[in-house]
C-alpha cells in the first residue's frame, strides 16, 4: 500500500535488528512505503537481554546498520524503562509492526489512546520467514556476533603483548 506524498505521514517501527538480513530490508521498505518519513526505534541492549535472553551486537552498531538504509529518515534508541514512551514521544501517524510482533499489540493501542494518540497500526508482510528470521539464522549459526569477535580480538592482542614483553625480559636477563 503506497500513500500519496501530499502530506507528511510519519511512520514508526521498532526492532532489535541484530544480524541485519534481507528480511529486515523488506520490513523497513514496507514501513517506509506507508508514509513519507520513517523513524526506526532500535531496542536497547538491556531490553534485548531481558526479553530474548542473549547478548546482541551493540545497540550503536545495530543503529548504524539501519541508519545506512536510504529509505530510513531517522534512527533512535528505545527507552530503557517503558517501551511505549519512545513511541509516544515520536507522535506517529502509523506504527508498522512485523509479522511476528504479536505480544503487545492491544497494549500498544491502549497506551497510545491513553496518551491522546490514535496512530494506525499496520502489520507488515513477512519476507521468506522460513529463511530470514534472526532466531533461525542465529540457531543455525549463520551470523557472527561482533561483540564476541571484538572481545576475542582484544584477548588475542593482550596475549600477544604479554608474550612480547616476556621475550624482551628474557632477552634482557640473558
Amino acid at each position: 500500500m503506497t500513500i500519496p506524498r501530499t502530506k507528511k505521514i510519519h511512520v514508526v517501527c521498532a526492532g532489535t535488528f541484530d544480524h541485519y538480513h534481507p528480511g529486515h530490508t523488506s520490513f523497513l521498505r514496507q514501513a517506509r512505503n506507508l508514509g513519507t518519513h520513517l523513524t526506526v526505534i532500535i531496542a536497547r541492549d538491556a531490553t534485548v537481554q531481558r526479553l530474548k535472553h542473549y547478548i546482541p551486537n551493540p545497540e550503536r552498531l545495530r543503529a548504524q546498520r539501519v541508519r545506512q538504509r536510504r529509505w530510513v529518515t531517522r534512527v533512535v534508541l528505545g527507552s530503557l524503562t517503558n517501551p511505549f514512551d519512545r513511541v509516544a514521544s515520536l507522535k506517529p501517524d502509523i506504527i508498522a509492526l512485523g509479522y511476528d510482533q504479536h505480544y503487545f499489540v492491544e497494549r500498544l493501542r491502549k497506551e497510545m489512546k491513553r496518551r491522546g494518540l490514535t496512530p494506525q497500526i499496520v502489520r507488515l508482510q513477512p519476507f521468506q520467514p522460513h529463511r530470514y528470521k534472526s532466531s533461525l539464522l542465529t540457531k543455525h549459526k549463520k551470523f557472527v556476533n561482533v561483540r564476541a569477535l571484538h572481545l576475542r580480538h582484544i584477548h588475542a592482542r593482550q596475549k600477544s603483548r604479554i608474550q612480547r614483553h616476556a621475550k624482551k625480559r628474557k632477552a634482557k636477563d640473558a
